[in-house]
């Protein structure tokens, strides 16, 4: 079992590993962690990838977990629940996709929320 996490940019570059994957149809990551991510301002680069991802996906499954996480204290929350609610709205068979938000800021979310996912995806 292999996991993908990153915080900030590092989450952005997990977004881009997952659409990337996805419209590839081969995971190296079983679990793709972005943990809040810039999404608006990384949507020049995640647009296009997630409709490709979109347009080679019809006749394939997606069996992985994609968790994304926000810092509830800052303004992100808003942008990865509409990417959550857009990923969602496209019905990939056998993708496990969730969206929670963490406690603290930006920076201090960062250790609960890899602690939680490692909790449920890791035994």
């Amino acid at each position: 079992k292999r996991m993908l996490s990153g915080l900030s940019n590092g989450g952005v570059f997990t977004l881009i590993a997952f659409f990337t994957e996805g419209a590839a149809g081969k995971f190296t990551f079983q679990y793709f962690f972005p943990c809040d991510p810039p999404v608006k301002g990384a949507s020049a680069q995640l647009e296009p990838l997630e409709s490709q991802m979109y347009a080679n996906s019809s006749t394939r499954e997606i069996p992985v977990t994609l968790l994304l996480g926000f810092a509830a204290a800052n303004t992100g929350g808003p942008e990865i629940t509409a990417l959550h609610d857009k990923i969602a709205a496209h019905n990939y068979k056998g993708l496990q996709l969730s969206v929670k938000g963490y406690p603290g800021g930006h920076t201090p979310m960062d250790l609960p929320s890899f602690e939680d996912i490692v909790a449920r995806f890791i035994d």
